[in-house]
């Protein structure tokens, strides 16, 4: 998801992933280019969506200003989130975070662990479209959003404030010592047919709940339950995507950037 440094953030105050998706190479590949543009450590993730391959590491430590590239299939998609709180060991890679993490390393080798804000791109290529979205399927641990600067017509979608964290149902609330750190899915903490969608729950019984309802009124822009599709987006697969974490905050973005990796399936 590389020799690590020991160190424990909280929460970031602000991260910049982008995205640039320039149509495919002759190999059948796509860039994807992420940026820390904050004052903090981040652990920016990624795993893939259905029967396909992860792109390895699956995850980095991002220091302020480091950026990392990779070179998905076309065929390739998957959801891309920031970990937060994490301590990993020096030696072994391993280690917690407080919210996103996964099978306690660096490389995800799994879906996070909610709570964790999403932003996920599944790539047609048959007809060169990129559909996207914002999930708090997931729940939530960051503000973000999903814009293209370019002029290919996609829909800006943004939840940009720490309200939904700020006031999530205090049987939601995921806590790190005495600071709240996100606000966890209902399915994930349930469990039940209801807020999952489940068994009797399935096809036109799938309807919004109390929960979903609270994370659509915190931010219309997201996918807040499995038959919500109301904030899908699609757009031409050229084009290039900004994924912000907490948006509404702002920090110098330096002149030059420093690429630290490159993944290549």
């Amino acid at each position: 998801m590389s020799p690590l440094a020991n160190r424990n953030v909280i929460l970031p105050a602000l991260v910049l992933v982008v995205l640039t998706i320039s149509g495919t190479d002759a190999a059948g590949r796509y860039h994807i280019r992420l940026v820390n543009n904050c004052g903090f450590s981040v652990w920016p993730a990624w795993f893939h969506s259905g029967n396909q391959s992860q792109i390895c590491p699956g995850g980095t430590l991002l220091e302020p200003t480091q950026e990392y590239s990779f070179f998905p299939s076309a065929l390739w998609s998957g959801y891309f989130w920031a970990r937060t709180g994490c301590s990993f060991n020096r030696t072994t890679g391993h280690g917690p975070c407080d919210t996103g993490g996964c099978n306690g390393s660096l490389g995800c080798k799994a879906p996070g662990k909610s709570p964790f804000t999403t932003a996920e791109f599944l790539p047609n290529r048959n007809n060169g479209t990129m559909k996207y979205h914002i999930s708090f399927l997931h729940g939530f641990n960051v503000p973000i959003e999903i814009s293209e600067p370019h002029g290919y017509n996609c829909t800006h979608l943004s939840c940009p404030c720490f309200e939904t964290m700020e006031s999530c149902p205090s049987e939601l609330v995921v806590m790190s010592g005495d600071k709240k750190v996100g606000c966890q899915s209902p399915c994930e903490k349930f469990g039940d047919e209801r807020h999952c969608c489940r068994g009797n729950f399935t096809g036109p019984a799938c309807q919004a709940t109390e929960y979903s309802k609270y994370f659509k009124q915190s931010c219309k822009d997201a996918t807040t339950y499995p038959a919500d599709r109301d904030s899908v987006q699609v757009c031409a697969m050229a084009a290039t995507y900004v994924v912000t974490f907490c948006p509404e905050d702002t920090v110098p973005v330096p002149s030059a950037r420093r690429t630290i990796r490159r993944a290549i399936i």
